[in-house]
């Protein structure tokens, strides 16, 4: 006679239950994040375990993963193969100093640097340097950094890095490309090249936190050309050249049917001695404290002319000295194409026919000295003595220091004084260098 089946019992089928719940809903432990360790500057694909070249770590890492390259003993990776591709969604790579590690395309040649193609996440790099990356094409885009997804670059220096065209001139980026967000904190680009945004272009965001973008090159945007919401703070933008458009920013972010929530945020920062305009922008909200523009060609900032409300707010801004003798240091279309409306306080625009806050002060001189090293993490143009910005502004933003970062308190005397610098209480100020107005 065969043996009767047993009959599971309360107890066993509970167990049963929660077994088969725990392994629906967690079938596998979740695997940590790994570190790859880059210990050669050898260009080429090698490596065992979690350790290799810079290729090697980008080919084999996961999403989520960190690249460190922080004990590297040599200070130079030279690409002669290719660009480095990552196509993780999210990845971190750490250098040991954009003073200490340099990784340079093909001099002559043209090998893109790095290539994000993660579009759903953020490619980081963080202390390290770029030199000679270069991608052609008629739609070439990042001489040095491509991304279809976002980038977060911090105490990175990119230099002389160029998106280029042999046709169309569609090119864009010299230095960044990023198709979606864009944070730069502490670093710079300088001499790169793009047909539009001479070192950086992004189609989303931009947060740029004192850094320095100087001398690129692009028919429009010399320094940046950027689609998305533009915040630059604690940053100078100066001596960019483009032979089409503004020299300085170009913040193209809405057609005239777009909508009118974008903003363009210039906060304790400097833009100088572009060629073409400082700053052109179509944003319907327009954000100018504590700012300097100055010594750009005519006009420093430009108000383009897209038929949908713009709401400026200027506070303890300066903007003189752009253009000729007879330019015009804020321009805004023909009232009868754009509902315009100014707010704020305590600025100084040299030359204007804009209806700005009434309390502007107009037709003055600012007394400015010539853009250098006063101290501080960016150039800066100093108020000489009697200028009339000191003590004339406000410090409506909460700022603790003025552009140049601590110790530069942003209130140093009764009141703030007028841009992006603050004359400390202890300076002795003279008028030697005295760039004057024309």
């Amino acid at each position: 006679m065969g043996q009767k089946a047993k009959v599971p019992d309360r107890h066993d089928r509970l167990t049963a239950c929660v077994v088969a719940a725990l392994a629906l809903a967690t079938p596998f432990a979740a695997s940590a994040a790994s570190t790859w360790t880059v210990n050669t500057c050898d260009q080429g694909y090698s490596g065992s375990g979690k350790t290799g070249t810079l290729r090697y770590a980008a080919a084999n890492a996961a999403s989520g993963d960190t690249i460190n390259m922080t004990a590297l003993p040599c200070s130079t990776i030279s690409l002669t193969t290719g660009s480095i591709n990552f196509s993780q969604p999210n990845l971190t790579i750490n250098g040991p100093g954009k003073d200490k590690l340099t990784i340079l395309g093909k001099f002559g040649g043209y090998i893109r640097i790095f290539a994000h193609t993660g579009s759903s996440g953020t490619l980081t790099i963080n202390d390290l340097s770029m030199a000679y990356g270069r991608y052609s094409g008629l739609s070439a885009t990042g001489g040095c950094i491509f991304s279809s997804g976002s980038l977060s670059i911090n105490r990175v220096s990119l230099h002389k890095c160029g998106a280029t065209s042999g046709g169309v001139p569609t090119y864009k980026g010299g230095a960044i490309y990023a198709a979606k967000n864009l944070t730069f904190k502490y670093s710079e680009a300088a001499n790169n090249l793009a047909g539009y945004g001479g070192a950086i272009y992004t189609k989303g965001n931009l947060l740029m936190t004192g850094s320095a973008i100087t001398a690129n090159l692009a028919i429009t945007g010399g320094g940046l050309f950027v689609y998305g919401n533009t915040t630059v703070a604690g940053s100078v933008i100066a001596g960019n050249t483009a032979n089409n458009g503004a020299g300085g920013i170009v913040a193209y972010n809405r057609s005239s049917s777009g909508p009118g929530n974008l903003k363009s945020s210039i906060i304790n920062s400097t833009i100088s001695g572009n060629a073409g305009p400082g700053l052109y922008t179509n944003s319907g909200y327009v954000y100018l404290r504590n700012a300097t523009i100055a010594f750009n060609e005519s006009p420093g900032v430009w108000i383009s002319d897209a038929k949908a409300p713009v709401a400026v707010t200027m506070q303890s801004s300066l903007i003189a000295n752009n253009g000729a003798s007879s330019g015009i240091d804020l321009q805004v279309p023909d009232p009868s194409s754009l509902t315009l409306t100014f707010s704020g306080a305590n600025n100084l625009v040299r030359k204007t026919l804009a209806a700005v806050p009434p309390d502007t002060l107009k037709n003055v001189c600012p007394l400015l000295g010539p853009l250098r090293n006063n101290g501080g993490l960016a150039q800066t143009h100093a108020l000489l003595s009697h200028s009339p910005g000191i003590d004339q502004g406000n410090n409506n933003t909460a700022l603790t220091w003025d552009q140049r970062g601590s110790p530069f308190a942003r209130v140093s005397g009764s009141f703030a004084d007028i841009g992006a610098y603050e004359v400390q209480q202890n300076d002795i100020v003279f008028n030697a260098g005295f760039d004057g107005c024309p």
